[in-house]
């Protein structure tokens, strides 16, 4: 995101590259998709409460909210951080 908005928005508006946009924008869907395809397999292959992974998609979307996202699936989860 951050990608996105220091790089990709002055490329578009100050030397009139759209395309920066809209690959930094693809990469970000492309992104969220695949942080949807790992909280799916935590409920299923590992047991993640659905209480945290609701918790987590509500995060995703909030800026830095990935910092307290990454906690709650560690103590759900009960997982030592790296």
């Amino acid at each position: 995101m951050l990608a996105l908005v220091l790089v990709a928005m002055p490329l578009k508006y100050g030397l009139d590259l759209p395309l920066a946009v809209r690959i930094a924008g693809s990469v970000h869907g492309i992104l969220f998709l695949v942080l949807i395809v790992a909280l799916l397999r935590s409920l299923w292959e590992a047991g993640l409460p659905r209480k945290a992974a609701l918790q987590v998609l509500v995060l995703a979307v909030l800026p830095f909210g990935f910092l307290a996202a990454d906690r709650i699936v560690r103590r759900a989860l009960e997982v030592e951080p790296a």
